[in-house]
C-alpha cells in the first residue's frame, strides 16, 4: 500500500492499536486472571476437578469482560438495542400484538 493512502485515512498502527488493544488487554486479563487462581487451587479429580476449571473459565470471562467494560470496548446501548429489538414488538413488522 502507498504512502499517500495510509496518510489520507487513519494510519495502518492507529487502527491496529485501536481495534485491537481492547481485546488483547481484555484476553490477557483473562488468561492472567485464571492462571493466578489455577496455582492457588488445590488438584483435583473427578466432579471436582470440572468444577474447579469451571471457575476458572468464569473468573478469566469476568476479567476480561472488565475490561472491554472499564475501557469502553463494550458499548451498552448497542448490547440493549439488539437484545430488545427482539423481544419488543413493532408496528408493521408483521406480528399482531
Amino acid at each position: 500500500m502507498s504512502e499517500e493512502r495510509v496518510s489520507a485515512g487513519l494510519g495502518r498502527r492507529l487502527v491496529a492499536n485501536t481495534m485491537h488493544a481492547a481485546t488483547g488487554r481484555a484476553v490477557a486479563a483473562g488468561v492472567a486472571a485464571s492462571l493466578a487462581l489455577d496455582r492457588v487451587l488445590p488438584a483435583a479429580r473427578g466432579l471436582t476437578a470440572w468444577a474447579l476449571r469451571s471457575l476458572l473459565s468464569g473468573v478469566g470471562a469476568t476479567a476480561a469482560a472488565i475490561v472491554l467494560v472499564a475501557t469502553r470496548y463494550f458499548d451498552w446501548r448497542a448490547a440493549r438495542m439488539l437484545l430488545l429489538s427482539h423481544v419488543t414488538p413493532r408496528a408493521g413488522n408483521g406480528r399482531q400484538a
